[in-house]
């Protein structure tokens, strides 16, 4: 069923607002506007609150009547906060944000967290737009993570405080100034530029990127985790931005920076901002990307779709011929590609769940029932077709082994100090700990020939 009045969404709107105002426009209640057009059973499930517009995108979209003329993809980007938030985040990340849009939630696409914690407002930007439009509406820039100044109009943004889940109504008498994480308003309106910047920069990129160029350019500056990153903490503390950076700088560079795969904008773009004061110099490192969101036409059933590679890689089709696939099917058949394609090895944590199902469980029970002599060789076959360690411990050894070898064939030394990292790994303690184990008399005979092989023991 189309709707029957229709305007294309205003320049940087916010989708929840774009929603809100087709009802309207329509004279509809919000409500009725819901069950009617996005499939949903009141305004609270809607999509009119930021925690779960994105699932009624796909449903709006295609009750459109007026002729696309661009891809559905690039009208999701258009209306969402998504090219900026998804720089933060892991290519699996992205991958389940995309598919809470173009996908039917089940157990194998349960909803996900929104992409903005907040609805903010900046009023000076209300006031245009309600001389321009009679009627204001919410900005996505706005919306970015970290930003609480216009970068318009250098003005404190105001949230919305009331509970009624109608914030993309967007009326001032809802709205009230922030006050908690205020900074100098300075380095407020440097984050905002910087923020707006490159969410409008067109790149395209993830976490794991980020943190390469980020460990590349303090590299480049001399900055070193010889000496614990000390000269870069005090460079920052002299940074006129410094008060960005509320947390300890040392412990992110030399631990999160390596470990952590979830990480907040705010985290991350001061950082960058210090290393990088230019933004195009930043963007320019990132280089030219794919598209992240792909449209693809299914060759069976002919319907459009939206997807991203990473998706693809992991088994997901066309969503539409995927509901006509039992789930435990589909389920089985993510399995087949998730470990070593989504991962990149096969050793899954005991307590991780995946899609729903106990994935960590079930792994640590085929180990034991093939240390018990209990898989049939059927059972082994499928388990190595895919990648399967049956001896985590003893393919991280092997994994470390082999980033030593790959050290001392770049460097022609075999000697290396406890503090030394290489390629994101600390390669100096690992070494050490196996030269106290071999003085202990609790490495392998295997190991210890290894090891013999590089020189590193006699």
């Amino acid at each position: 069923m189309m709707i029957p009045v229709i305007n294309k969404p205003r320049k940087d709107e916010l989708f929840s607002s774009w929603i809100t105002r087709t009802a309207e426009e329509n004279g509809l209640s919000i409500s009725t506007f819901a069950k009617a057009y996005l499939g949903a059973k009141n305004e609270k499930t809607m999509g009119i609150t930021n925690n779960n517009a994105n699932a009624r995108f796909y449903s709006f979209v295609n009750n459109l009547f007026f002729e696309q003329q661009e891809k559905t993809s690039e009208l999701y980007r258009k209306v969402t906060t998504f090219d900026f938030e998804s720089m933060f985040m892991t290519t699996e990340e992205q991958a389940r944000y995309v598919n809470d849009v173009f996908r039917k939630q089940d157990k194998l696409n349960p909803p996900i967290n929104t992409l903005i914690d907040e609805t903010r407002i900046c009023p000076d930007c209300y006031r245009e737009d309600l001389r321009k439009y009679k009627q204001p509406y919410l900005h996505r820039i706005h919306q970015l993570s970290g930003v609480k100044v216009c970068c318009k109009h250098k003005k404190v943004l105001m949230k919305y405080y009331k509970k009624n889940h109608l914030e993309a109504k967007c009326l001032a008498a809802d709205y009230t100034e922030i006050t908690e994480g205020l900074r100098c308003q300075e380095s407020m309106e440097a984050y905002a530029d910087y923020a707006v910047r490159l969410f409008q920069s067109g790149i395209f990129t993830n976490i794991k990127l980020i943190k390469q160029i980020i460990r590349a350019k303090t590299m480049e500056l001399g900055y070193s985790v010889k000496d614990k990153y000390k000269s870069m903490y005090w460079d920052i503390r002299n940074w006129k931005y410094s008060d960005l950076i509320t947390y300890d700088i040392q412990y992110f560079m030399r631990v999160k920076l390596i470990t952590a795969e979830h990480m907040k904008p705010e985290e991350v773009v001061p950082v960058i901002m210090f290393l990088f004061p230019d933004a195009d110099e930043f963007i320019n490192n990132v280089g030219k990307t794919e598209q992240l969101i792909i449209d693809r036409t299914c060759p069976v059933c002919d319907r459009n779709y939206c997807t991203t590679k990473y998706a693809e890689k992991i088994g997901y089709r066309c969503p539409n011929c995927e509901l006509k696939i039992p789930l435990q099917d589909r389920f089985r058949q993510y399995i087949n590609n998730l470990d070593k394609k989504e991962t990149g090895n096969t050793n899954v944590p005991k307590r991780d769940e995946y899609k729903g199902e106990s994935l960590g469980r079930w792994v640590q029970s085929q180990r034991t029932r093939f240390r018990d002599g209990k898989l049939t060789e059927r059972q082994i076959q499928r388990l190595k077709d895919v990648g399967f360690e049956f001896d985590p411990l003893e393919a991280e050894w092997l994994r470390k082994y082999a980033l030593y070898e790959e050290y001392v064939n770049e460097t022609g030394k075999t000697d290396i100090s406890k503090r030394t990292d290489f390629k994101g790994e600390h390669l100096g303690v690992w070494i050490n700990t196996q030269l106290k184990n071999y003085r202990e008399g609790k490495l392998s005979d295997k190991r210890i020939e290894f090891l013999k092989k590089t020189g590193l023991i006699e």
